[in-house]
């Protein structure tokens, strides 16, 4: 019996690639948008004053981390926020000061901004925020990383840019 459509032999196959393509697009699409909008895993290493993070739970006793933080955008529920972050020597020379110490610093600040910084460390000392150091090496013999990170609770919005505000418009702080 001859075939009396017109039709080509791979007809259903192009008819399933038509729609299987765009599906499969559009599913890729959404998968892509997904994994973009989630947080990140961020490494000590790669920390930056100001940036809103997650804190892994639960979070190791000894600061001990190697990865800890996951970045979020301030805009959306938070726990911690970064404060500093710094390298810290193998060897420390003679006098170094303690990481605490280093998370506190004013490193050559001019004397206006020391003033400015002393006013929002005190500030952020009296706010009962605890501050925590982290460290991706807790050995003493080799080089490690440190973050300062503040602990403002569940909120939304920059806590560390709203005390800087305060702090900038008035003596007093917070």
């Amino acid at each position: 019996m001859a075939q009396d459509r017109n039709e080509p032999e791979l007809w259903g196959v192009v008819k399933t690639l038509k729609v299987v393509v765009p599906v499969s697009v559009v599913a890729l699409l959404v998968a892509v948008t997904y994994f973009i909008a989630q947080d990140k895993a961020l490494k000590l290493s790669a920390v930056k004053g100001g940036e809103c993070v997650l804190l892994g739970t639960p979070t190791p006793p000894d600061g001990s981390v190697i990865h800890l933080f996951h970045q979020r955008e301030c805009a959306k529920s938070h726990d911690a926020e970064i404060w500093a972050g710094f390298h810290y020597p193998a060897i420390p020379a003679p006098g170094q000061p303690s990481p605490r110490a280093n998370c506190l610093d004013t490193h050559g600040a001019t004397a206006a901004q020391s003033a400015y910084l002393a006013r929002f460390v005190a500030a952020l000392e009296a706010s009962g925020r605890p501050l925590l150091i982290f460290t991706n090496n807790a050995s003493t013999t080799s080089a490690r990383e440190y973050a300062c990170v503040v602990d403002v609770g569940r909120r939304t919005g920059s806590y560390l840019a709203a005390l800087a505000t305060s702090v900038a418009s008035g003596p007093s702080g917070p």
